[in-house]
């Protein structure tokens, strides 16, 4: 039976691609046809610094080839420009020119041992709360003066 529907499936085509062929039209009576638009969509991801960008869009192939070539200048700019700073701080550090390094705050966990250092020294501070910053100065005087115990430092 399979047979016989494929058979009378293939005599259909044969009968639609025939009928095709002699049914023609004059080339003045024939309707103008429009250039074939080919698209693509396509999901584009892409990170440019640091931010994500990513979408299903509409695409053609020239615009394609032109994000290829962007994206490709793109890096090689970023490895110049990794390139150019390697080479420069390379430079500054030949010429004994450091980074420069911004002071830290003062660690709150200071605040035991300047307590410590401060009964013993009889200077009066609160048992809690923040440490008034002119005797944070006071123990940092006698820091540097060697004047701590070893359970003050």
């Amino acid at each position: 039976m399979a047979e016989t529907a494929a058979k009378k499936t293939a005599a259909a085509a044969k009968k639609t691609t025939t009928a095709s062929k002699t049914t023609q039209t004059k080339p003045e009576e024939s309707p103008k046809v429009s250039p074939i638009k080919r698209s693509t969509r396509t999901v584009l991801a892409l990170e440019v610094d640091g931010t994500q960008y990513e979408g299903d869009v509409e695409v053609s192939a020239e615009q394609l080839e032109e994000l290829d070539k962007v994206a490709a200048d793109w890096d090689e700019a970023q490895k110049a420009y990794a390139d150019l700073t390697l080479k420069l701080v390379e430079m500054l550090e030949e010429l004994g020119i450091e980074p420069k390094v911004e002071a830290k705050a003062k660690p709150t966990s200071d605040a035991k041992k300047i307590r410590r250092w401060a009964a013993r020294t009889n200077v009066e501070v609160n048992s809690q709360g923040m440490i008034p910053q002119a005797i944070r100065d006071q123990y940092a005087a006698a820091k540097a003066k060697g004047e701590l115990n070893d359970d003050e430092i």
